[in-house]
């Protein structure tokens, strides 16, 4: 049969046409084999999933799996060299390489998406190729590592530093996985999200919401910080005090002798857990500080005690004399230490430590007085009688012992270098003398009756004290001498028929075989010498203190009537003319101001006040400082 030529041709172009299309199928299939190959590599195994995580944590950690369980992670945790044993037990081959190149082998092979590294700064990482590794600054406790499908090369994201405020190890954790492109795009304000993110995002809304947490929790503490200083704006007296601390410190503030102002703080952070209630961390250290004037503004460290800071693991606890001029300092390593300033020193926070305090001989020591002039009396018992030791530093043993008849004290303050005063629970004001075989002295303050309690006592000069007396009110009473105190000492006379009721007593006591001989019996002192002047009437009187030229009195002053409804414990200061006039308030407010102090030119009252942390069960001291009117205007 013959062919034509033209059917011919046309079956060789049909042939010519199948072999062209059979190479373009052939060179397809090759191009997609080395695009698979060389260019989108895939991990082996299960696929992995952006909400699957193995944890390397360190032998001191433990709970992330369970942590991030809750947020809607499916996650595993163990060391790193645990992990390496599984992935030889569990893998077909086992890389050689580093343990992180073995733990991502594994990780790829059981289809997690991403393997945290807690304190990334101790691993080794060579061998593995990561897109670029960051800087790990100390703050940095997590690395994360993407694995599998989400690697080639691996990318590495670490945790940003932490919130001042939410100090929270999860919250980390999630900073560094969240900062992963995959988990990202599944954060709330990404409003492009795919849908396989916007299902993560549903999934994982427990660890997103903790994200959140970080600005709600820095919130509370920044309105926090605002309320308390709202709260010591919130002033009605005649001016507003001045802080003395930073707003981030709590301390107390003590008026020295040269006229400077030594403030003691600590600082403190405020954090939360979840953002609703707050919790405070105090520093570990405690601050010394001076400044020339009642101001925080030109303050520098006291470096001249204890170089201007000391641990709070020493538990210091700091007793000052009361014109500011001497200081006992108590600590754990070097127990109780006399520190005086040095008035002839160039630098105006000149302490000076003047050696060690010997310990009491004391059964229990109640209350510790120290005076400028190196003396440091404390009150307790002996022998189950009160007692007072006077003792000085670089001694064994106290200069004197002095043991009271059976009563109770409830304050003692120096007058003077040899006496001091003591009101008991008898409502006796006594005056004991440092000196050897010296009487002590009771006074029955004259104008107020046997029966009016005596409570706080405390100097006004070499032949004055204010006492506060009753109970309401408790009134601010000056007391004055024709002579100076020690003058009672020399011929005391004894109260009518106190005396002879002194010598049943003692005849009583023999016979029991009871009398101690060294136990003091008090003398009374002829209330003809003595003069009383009530300074005020209204409210509650405590803590009163005097200027060191016995002008002006400074205390704290408790009235109803100034009282803010619902505010019972609101306590305010004010002051006197020591020659008597009306009272001025120098605080009105809602808060508890307490603990004045004179400076020593007269013309400031540095205080503490208590301020309630809003959303927290914290209080802390604020050191305030407030102008003390005129002389003038305090006896109008």
């Amino acid at each position: 049969m013959a062919v034509d030529a033209g059917d011919l041709d046309a079956l060789r172009g049909s042939d010519r046409g199948k072999i062209v299309v059979l190479c373009a199928v052939l060179v397809a299939a090759l191009g997609a084999a080395a695009w698979f190959i060389f260019f989108d590599q895939e991990g082996i195994g299960t696929p992995e999933r952006a909400d699957k995580v193995l944890v390397v944590r360190t032998p001191r950690s433990r709970g992330f799996s369970a942590v991030l369980g809750e947020d809607g992670f499916d996650a595993a945790e163990g060391e790193l060299q645990d992990w390496v044993a599984k992935a030889h037990k569990e893998l077909d081959e086992v890389p050689e390489g580093t343990d992180v190149e073995v733990v991502m082998r594994l990780a790829d092979r059981f289809g997690y998406g991403y393997v945290v590294f807690e304190e990334p700064q101790s691993v080794d990482f060579s061998g593995v190729e990561i897109d670029e590794i960051p800087d790990m600054p100390e703050h940095v406790r997590f690395a994360v590592l993407s694995a599998g499908d989400f690697a080639f090369p691996h990318r590495m994201t670490v945790n940003p530093e932490p919130s001042a405020v939410l100090r929270r190890v999860d919250i980390s954790l999630l900073q560094a996985l969240f900062a992963q492109e995959v988990l990202a795009e599944s954060l709330p304000d990404n409003a492009g999200a795919s849908v396989s993110a916007i299902q993560l995002r549903s999934k994982l809304k427990e660890a997103l919401a903790g994200l959140e947490l970080i600005d709600t929790a820095e919130g509370l503490a920044d309105k926090i910080r605002g309320q308390v200083a709202a709260a010591l704006d919130d002033e009605r007296g005649r001016a507003k005090p001045v802080v003395l601390a930073s707003v981030d410190e709590s301390g107390t503030a003590t008026a020295l002798a040269n006229g400077g102002v030594l403030t003691s703080t600590r600082q403190f952070s405020i954090v939360s857990d979840d953002g609703i209630r707050a919790d405070l961390e105090p520093a570990r250290e405690e601050s010394l500080w001076f400044s020339a004037a009642a101001s925080a503004d030109d303050r520098v460290a006291c470096s001249a005690l204890l170089g201007g800071s000391i641990s709070t693991a020493e538990s210091p606890r700091f007793r000052f004399s009361e014109d500011g001029g001497g200081l006992l300092l108590d600590t754990q390593t070097h127990g109780p230490q006399l520190w005086t300033l040095d008035g002839a020193a160039e630098q105006p926070c000149s302490w000076v430590r003047r050696g060690s305090v010997p310990p009491s001989q004391l059964d229990d020591v109640q209350r510790t007085m120290v005076h400028a002039d190196g003396l440091v009396a404390r009150v307790g018992t002996s022998l189950d009688a009160v007692s007072i030791e006077v003792v000085r530093p670089g001694t064994d043993t106290p200069a004197s012992l002095i043991r009271l008849p059976s009563l109770t004290l409830r304050d003692v303050a120096w007058l003077q270098t040899d006496v001091l005063a003591a009101t008991g629970d008898d409502d006796v004001l006594y005056l004991i003398s440092t000196a050897p075989d010296a009487p002590i002295v009771a006074i029955a303050p004259p104008g107020l009756g046997r029966n009016t309690s005596l409570h706080e006592v405390a100097r006004l000069s070499t032949r004055s004290l204010v006492l506060t007396v009753g109970s309401d009110p408790r009134r601010l009473v000056r007391l004055d001498a024709n002579a100076d105190w020690s003058t009672l000492f020399v011929a005391p006379a004894v109260e009518p028929g106190v005396e002879a009721e002194a010598e049943d007593e003692d005849e009583a006591e023999a016979e029991d075989g009871a009398l101690d001989e060294d136990v003091l019996t008090p003398v009374w002192a002829d209330v003809a010498a003595l003069r009383t002047t009530v300074l005020t009437r209204e409210g509650w009187v405590s803590q009163p203190t005097a200027s060191a030229d016995g002008a002006t009195v400074a205390f704290t002053l408790q009235d109803p009537a100034l009282d803010d409804p619902g505010r019972g414990d609101d306590s305010e200061i004010a002051v006197v003319s020591a020659s008597g006039g009306p009272l001025q308030m120098l605080t009105r407010n809602v808060l508890r101001d307490r603990a004045p102090a004179l400076t020593a030119d007269g013309r400031w009252v540095l205080f503490q006040t208590r301020v309630e942390l809003p959303r927290s069960n914290w209080r802390i001291s604020v050191p305030r400082a407030v102008p003390v009117p005129s002389r003038s205007a305090q006896k109008k």
